[in-house]
């Protein structure tokens, strides 16, 4: 009877296996491996009893489990790069656009001071500086 065991939890895994996706179907798919494994493992074990058929299968299932831990860990450092990546492309685009944004800004800032200045305000605000008026800024008519 409790050699059916290992093939019962086969077949529940199985199960387990068709109805899950991803990384939970992955690791779903090396436990019924395992189970399997082992199954087969044991039956060998009982017909050949002086041949190390159980310890051979304990030997396999571990490996199964290194390659699936490695699998998932190789996998996740992919996913971790390309976030990263993509992280790193977005921020660039960002900064790239608040340094437009800023220019525009001043730009704007920049227009909306001097558009009000008349001719006249120009000659005023030179004057208040220092500047000897409106002749100093005209460029002049002979050379």
């Amino acid at each position: 009877m409790w050699r059916y065991a290992g093939l019962l939890v086969a077949a529940f895994v199985l199960i387990k296996v068709l109805g899950s996706r991803d990384a939970v179907r992955r690791r779903n798919t090396m436990v019924f491996l395992s189970c399997v494994t082992m199954a087969v493992a044991i039956v060998f074990q009982i017909l050949w009893p002086l041949w190390p058929y159980y310890a051979l299968g304990c030997l396999v299932c571990n490996c199964f489990f290194h390659v699936f831990v490695l699998e998932d860990e190789r996998s996740e450092l992919r996913r971790a790069v390309i976030e990263r990546t993509q992280a790193a492309k977005h921020m660039a685009e960002v900064e790239k656009a608040l340094a437009r944004a800023r220019a525009a800004e001043k730009a704007r800032s920049m227009g909306v001071f001097l558009k009000p200045l008349t001719y006249g305000k120009l000659e005023e605000v030179l004057s208040a500086a220092g500047s000897g008026g409106v002749a100093d800024v005209r460029p002049s008519a002979s050379p």
